[in-house]
């Protein structure tokens, strides 16, 4: 259900200072109902501004080439993702290969009001779900 903070309370957690010290990469990407898988990566990397790898321009990268990419690039690192407005499993299912599970305590935070959503999203996901009183 839209309009119940979900937004808001992350938005919250997102600018905390402990919050911005924990990760070394932190970013926010907003999913649009009709997404384009490459158009999403794409913000993913421009909005992480990644400068230790060089790449081509992303522009004439495939998805593909710019999913390795993010993977090579938080590969070690600390990072925070925060994917708002996901409205199907399908955005979260066609990035998820592009994060690796590099044991560093590296958090991505699903904003949804779908439960289909929250509840598949992952094996290890805590769901928090809020209520409408």
């Amino acid at each position: 259900m839209g309009g119940l903070g979900k937004t808001t309370l992350v938005r919250k957690l997102y600018h905390n200072n402990n919050i911005k010290m924990r990760f070394e990469c932190r970013t926010w990407v907003s999913v649009y109902q009709d997404y384009i898988i490459w158009d999403f990566i794409h913000r993913i990397v421009k909005s992480f501004e990644f400068k230790t790898i060089k790449m081509e321009d992303p522009r004439k990268m495939n998805g593909e080439d710019l999913g390795r990419y993010l993977l090579q690039s938080l590969q070690g690192r600390s990072y925070l993702l925060v994917i708002d407005d996901v409205w199907n499993n399908e955005a979260w299912m066609s990035l998820k290969a592009t994060f690796p599970d590099n044991k560093t305590e590296s958090q991505v935070i699903i904003i949804t009001r779908s439960k289909e959503v929250a509840d598949s999203s992952n094996e290890r996901t805590y769901t928090h779900n809020l209520r409408y009183d």
